[in-house]
């Protein structure tokens, strides 16, 4: 392929120019659009990368070029990158209206052996006299339907066939050959991004481009303007915090900077522009791989500009993906403060019960990791994830992240930006090939696995830490994708079991899976022989397309390491199929539609009060399209059963009631042996009579799932441990990252730092005001937090005098104390990312007075009346006792009379409870677990 020459440098554009580059560039949504003038490095003959004797050299000659990445995937070509936050590159070429906020700059070991684009001479073999890794082996790529001639001649090897080798990684076969994946070809890298817009796509007329704007970053130990007792810095901390919480774009965040400018004293020392603004920031020197590939054929591209020369399609281009080194990441996190610490939380929580599952350590899968795979105490395992999140309203452009969370960490700490573990980021308008998109992701685990060394905070001895990958979660699309597996809607596309499916005329032509009693489970065992027999016969066998790199990356078994997430099998899957069956005017005619009800339903709903942790208010059932999965979890564990009593037949009620049951164990925060047992005979009844009472023709892949809900409880943790609902709140953090049309993956990288450094910077505020802003950023901005009383707990609200309780407070204070201490009151508690609220406060529609709380000997339910303090700084709430009895509705209880009152202490509450008023009627519940509070 002949070089393709640099472009010459384009005069400064005027602003109309900038907008009519700017319109095209918003209607053309190709990220992958950039200048010829990218990394012209001639692309190098894979056969050429490995020695002649190689039995997989010899595939490669004699196999047709299109298919070559279905057999042998290519050493990727990558490159080592430091990210600088909002500097501008210095490249002459870069014509001016093309902003950005990146900058790469190519490792030191690249740039002392740069060549010429033309230099035409071959890079060394990889690894002389070896064999390729079994790991070469690739499928047909996922997005194309015809699968002929796939893995042809992979047979021909007899004992050196690759497939016979496949099996999940476990702790004795951890000794593969990885490193031909990492070897330098020795190729010249230039500029990662020349003339790549990556900022806003949108001008302001008021604000010149980075580039036009020639002023330095302000000294960020200034004051804020001449006199002001707050420094710079901790002002312009405090602007990203509030940016970040009110999800501020970037086109907002610049005007914001503009009016602030405009409202203080002149002059003062606050950036004009966001591009200044990110340059009073330190500068994240973080790693980054960039690989290339085409789109049509999936082969590795040296650059953008190596256009395939095999692939046909008038349609192809060269796109890449970003790899984001672990190592690096985990040496961040063990330097923070507490972060070791945190580590060892499985050894020192409290549980409910010892034989109990209670998180993921109590799982059969991390139980048999502590005795097979685990080198000592330093070890540390994750769970990965990955989901599309599209971005942009008028395109088929997706992104998809690949996350780690460390599962040693807390709950409450898992999921926190800083402490989560950024893989790769693929941005593509095709679905990511999962075996191109983790090879990279592979290398570095196997890596990792070895050992890695790492200093933790304050320390100078390096402390030596295995890395394992245990588990992994997402929506069943995704699952399927990168199980390399059918479709929810194929044959045998169940990952947990060989049922096939039917779909025929008596099923509506649509595929379902009809209730059996005896259900073949998947094994990994018989995992390896369907793919060694799918690559015989070209095709899928038993639902598996051919080998996945997923599989040796899991240093556990496969199959049962894959978790079912409830999120999109229970909640938007089952409950929401459920609903529509229930109110959808289609069904009618039908004996379970509930269509001619539909008001009096709405009525029940609409009536609810809530406590203030449900974020999300019920809307109609006849608008089912606007219902989120918050929305249907709280239905299927709260409301449902109150608001349908009396609505629906008694047999559909009771069915319902089963599934209900068996959610609310699954899903609660200590499940016995028992409770799984029995979860999983009420999930066996609910399939098999929604059989019979919903038709064969709704026997949907969710409702299939069910059936493996228990298992996979048991195997991976409680169903709040697995669920997608906290990787989602991610994807949404990384999607507000982006501000431009182009090249999303780079902005996401260039401001990742932004959310895994700001609790740090937020930290080293010393400003009381500031600190006490952000403060209140992070619990809300509603919340009128006015004192602290310890970690976790505030107060809400001014301190009064309640005249209605000072007979019952004086009286209780007077057994309490000797000489009763004076007192004030206050209506509203936050402690333990719940707010509390007195009957006495009036303001608002949600009810979060109903409340469990510790008695003498036993829990109790009561009515909050008012929160005391006191002169000696005790904080107690005055609850008015509940008497309650169960009712017919397991897990509801009725409200009845109030009796005595309790003066506890705030530390003796254990949750808000919902008090739902159905007809007149009250039932409490109690939340099913903590963990999953909006």
């Amino acid at each position: 392929m002949s070089d393709v020459p640099p472009p010459p440098p384009s005069p400064p554009a005027s602003r109309r120019t900038k907008k009519r580059l700017l319109k095209s560039d918003q209607q053309d949504q190709n990220p992958t659009h950039v200048s010829d003038s990218l990394l012209n490095v001639p692309p190098v003959d894979a056969s050429s990368l490995l020695p002649p004797s190689a039995p997989v050299a010899s595939l490669l000659q004699s196999c047709d070029p299109h298919s070559l990445l279905r057999k042998v995937v290519q050493p990727p070509r990558q490159g080592t990158f430091s990210a600088n936050l909002a500097v501008q590159p210095k490249s002459q070429n870069r014509p001016s209206e093309c902003r950005t906020q990146f900058n790469a700059k190519i490792d030191s070991t690249t740039l002392n052996q740069d060549l010429p684009s033309t230099s035409t001479a071959e890079p060394p073999p990889l690894i002389a006299d070896v064999e390729m890794d079994p790991l070469t082996i690739f499928p047909e790529p996922l997005c194309l339907s015809s699968r002929v001639g796939m893995d042809a001649n992979l047979l021909s090897f007899g004992e050196n066939n690759p497939i016979s080798h496949i099996r999940p990684i476990s702790n004795e076969n951890f000794k593969i050959d990885w490193h031909c994946f990492l070897s330098n070809t020795g190729q010249p890298l230039a500029e990662l991004i020349e003339g790549a817009s990556l900022g806003d796509v949108t001008v302001d007329e008021s604000e010149e481009t980075a580039a036009e704007d020639p002023a330095p970053a302000p000294e960020v130990k200034n004051p804020l303007y001449a006199g002001s007792p707050l420094s710079l810095q901790e002002c312009l901390i405090t602007i990203l915090a509030y940016a970040q919480s009110v999800h501020m774009s970037g086109q907002d965040f610049s005007k914001l900077l503009q009016l602030l400018n405009i409202l203080l004293p002149q002059p003062n020392n606050l950036p004009k522009s966001s591009h200044q603004f990110f340059k009073c920031f330190d500068k994240d020197e973080t790693e980054l791989q960039i690989f290339y590939f085409c789109t049509c054929c999936w082969k590795q591209r040296a650059s953008l500009s190596d256009i395939c020369p095999d692939c046909k399609d008038p349609k192809k281009k060269v796109t890449y993906y970003l790899i984001c080194p672990i190592l690096p990441q985990l040496e961040k996190m063990y330097s923070r403060p507490g972060f070791v610490e945190k580590l060892n939380y499985k050894n020192v929580r409290q549980k409910i019960d010892e034989n109990n599952l209670e998180d993921v350590y109590d799982s059969s899968v991390y139980r048999n990791a502590e005795q097979t795979v685990f080198k000592d105490s330093n070890s540390i395992s994750l769970t990965w994830y990955t989901d599309g999140i599209s971005i942009f309203e008028c395109s088929t452009y997706t992104l998809w992240p690949f996350l780690f969370v460390i599962n040693e960490l807390p709950p409450e700490e898992r999921f926190k930006p800083e402490n989560v573990i950024l893989g790769g980021l693929w941005g593509c308008n095709e679905k990511p090939h999962p075996n191109v998109f983790l090879l990279p992701l592979y290398c570095q685990l196997m890596s990792l696995s070895e050992g890695c060394k790492v200093k933790a905070f304050n320390s100078e001895v390096e402390m030596e830490v295995h890395v394992f990958l245990l588990f992994g979660t997402c929506d069943v699309p995704a699952k399927a994708s990168f199980m390399n597996m059918k479709g929810h809607s194929g044959y045998f596309s169940c990952p947990k079991c060989l049922v096939k499916g039917e779909k025929s005329p008596r099923t509506g032509n649509v595929m379902v899976f009809l209730h059996e009693d005896n259900l073949e489970p998947r094994t990994d065992e018989n995992y390896k022989e369907f793919v060694s027999e799918s690559v015989k016969i070209k095709d899928d066998y038993k639902g598996v397309f051919g080998p996945s790199i997923l599989s040796f990356m899991t240093a556990s078994s496969f199959i049962s390491s894959v978790s079912i997430d409830s999120m999109h099998c229970v909640q938007l899957g089952v409950t929401k199929q459920l609903i529509n069956l229930w109110f959808n005017p289609t069904f009618s005619s039908e004996k379970f539609s509930l269509s001619q009800k539909t008001e009096i339903v709405n009525r029940r709903l609409l009536s609810l009060k809530l406590p203030h942790f449900v974020q999300r208010s019920p809307v109609g059932v006849d608008k089912l399209s606007y219902w989120k999965a918050t929305l249907l979890r709280n239905f299927l564990l709260y409301f449902a059963l109150v608001v349908m009593k009396g609505v629906m037949q008694l047999e559909y009620f009771d069915h319902l009631s089963l599934l209900v049951e068996a959610i609310s164990l699954l899903n609660s925060p200590s499940i016995s042996d028992l409770d799984i047992q029995k979860a999983d005979e009420l999930l066996c009844q609910f399939t098999s009579d929604f059989q019979k009472l919903y038709g064969m023709r709704h026997m949907s892949s969710n409702m299939h799932l069910l059936r493996h809900l228990p298992q996979s409880v048991a195997e991976t943790g409680n169903l709040f441990v697995t669920s997608c609902f906290r990787f989602e709140d991610l994807n949404g953090k990384l999607a507000r990252l982006i501000h431009g049309t182009t090249h999303a993956t780079m902005q996401i990288f260039c401001r990742y730092s932004i959310l895994t450094n700001l609790e740090k910077w937020v930290s080293s505020i010393t400003s009381l005001s500031l600190r006490s802003f952000c403060d209140k950023l992070s619990h809300g901005s509603n919340l009128n937090i006015t004192e602290k009383i310890c970690v976790g707990t505030y107060i809400v609200g001014m301190l009064a005098f309640n005249v209605h309780f000072e007979y019952h407070i004086r009286n209780i204070l007077s057994s309490m104390y000797a000489e009763p201490p004076k007192f004030q009151t206050f209506d509203r508690l936050y402690q333990n990312r719940m707010l509390y609220v007195s009957a006495s406060y009036t303001k608002g529609t949600k009810n979060s007075s109903f409340c469990r709380y510790y008695g003498h000997t036993e829990m109790l339910h009561g009515k909050i009346l008012c929160f005391v303090k006191t002169s000696d700084n005790s904080f107690y709430a005055l609850i008015s006792r509940i008497a309650h009895e169960p009712t017919d509705i397991k897990r509801y209880y009725a409200a009845g009379i109030e009796m005595a009152k309790d003066l506890v202490p705030i530390t003796c509450l254990i949750n808000v409870a919902f008090c739902l008023e159905v007809d007149n009627f009250l039932y409490i519940i109690d939340p099913a677990n903590s963990f999953e509070l909006e």
